[in-house]
C-alpha cells in the first residue's frame, strides 16, 4: 500500500491531444500547482482546490489571464490560463496537455528512517531526484518507526517536493515494511549499501537493460549478521559507492542520485 495526496487513479494510457512540440520542461517559469483530476482535452476548465487556491491567489498573487502549469504527480501536466481568481473559487482553463512517461529504471529505496528533521529533508531530496518508491524500513536494529501522522507527512512534502522540481511523477510512499518482505520483489536488479563492499562491476549497463532496481539502505547501527546474510541469499548485490560510512539519509540520497544519473 502506497500513500500520496494525489487521487490514486491511474493515468491515461494515451493522450488525444498531439502535445508532442508542446512539451512543459522543469524550467517553464510558469507557477506549477497540484491538480488531482486533469482533464483530456484542451478548452477544458478545472478548479483548484482550496490550499491551491490560496496558493495562487494570496501567496503568489496571480490574476486572470495569469499562465499556470498544472500537474497530477502520474505523469500527465498541462498549460493553463487563469480564468477566475479568488481563494475561494479560482478555475483555470486547459490549453494543452502532455503525458510524461515514467522515468526507467523504476527506483525503489528500502530504507530505515532517521530521526527528527533529518527524515524530513530526506524525503524532500528523495523526492526531487525522482525516486519513484520510497519504503520505510523495519530492522532489528531500526529506531524509528513511522506511524500515520508521519507517513501523511511525508506524502504531503514528497508531492510539494514533486512539483516544485518539476517532476510528472511524484515519489509513492509504502507502510513500514519488514526488512524479510522487503527482499521479495520483482526488481532485476537488488542492491545493499554496504561502506566494505566493492563497486558493482558493470552497473551502469546492468541499469539500462532493467525495468526496476531496488536498493536497501540500513540503519545507522547497521544491518545484523543475519539480515546481510537473507539479503545475500535473495540475491541482492552489497554495494560500496562511497569511500566514507555514510548517515543514513546521505547513504539514501547519494544512492538514488548516482542511479538516477548512471542510467
Amino acid at each position: 500500500m502506497s500513500r500520496t495526496t494525489l487521487s490514486d487513479a491511474s493515468p491515461p494510457e494515451t493522450s488525444p491531444i498531439d502535445t508532442t512540440n508542446d512539451n512543459i520542461p522543469a524550467s517553464d517559469p510558469s507557477p506549477r500547482f497540484l491538480c488531482a483530476h486533469l482533464p483530456d482535452a484542451a478548452g477544458s476548465t478545472v478548479a483548484l482546490d482550496k490550499d491551491q487556491a490560496r496558493h495562487a491567489t494570496r501567496a503568489l498573487r496571480l490574476s486572470v489571464g495569469d499562465r499556470l502549469q498544472l500537474i497530477d504527480g502520474r505523469g500527465t501536466s498541462a498549460k493553463a490560463t487563469l480564468t477566475a481568481a479568488d481563494p475561494d473559487q479560482t478555475t483555470c482553463t486547459i490549453e494543452s496537455i502532455q503525458h510524461t512517461p515514467a522515468p526507467t529504471p523504476r527506483i525503489e529505496l528500502a530504507t530505515a528512517i532517521p530521526k527528527g528533521p533529518r527524515a524530513d529533508s530526506m524525503v524532500n531530496d528523495l523526492a526531487q531526484l525522482g525516486t519513484d518508491l520510497l519504503i520505510p524500513l523495519i530492522t532489528q536494529r531500526s529506531v524509528v518507526h513511522p506511524r500515520d501522522n508521519k507517513l501523511d507527512r511525508f506524502a504531503k512534502a514528497a508531492a510539494e517536493a514533486g512539483k516544485q522540481s518539476g517532476n510528472a511523477w511524484f515519489m509513492q510512499i509504502n507502510e513500514p515494511t519488514p526488512f524479510a518482505d522487503v527482499l521479495v520483489c520483482d526488481a532485476e536488479l537488488t542492491l545493499i549499501a554496504d561502506p566494505y563492499a566493492k563497486p558493482v562491476a558493470d552497473l551502469v549497463s546492468q541499469l539500462k537493460s532493467v525495468k526496476t532496481v531496488r536498493i536497501l539502505v540500513g540503519p545507522e547501527g547497521g544491518l545484523t549478521d543475519q539480515e546481510l546474510s537473507a539479503a545475500r541469499d535473495a540475491g541482492f548485490t552489497p554495494w560500496c559507492y562511497s569511500p566514507n560510512v555514510l548517515r543514513i539519509e546521505t547513504a539514501a540520497i547519494a544512492a538514488v542520485a548516482i542511479l538516477r544519473a548512471q542510467a
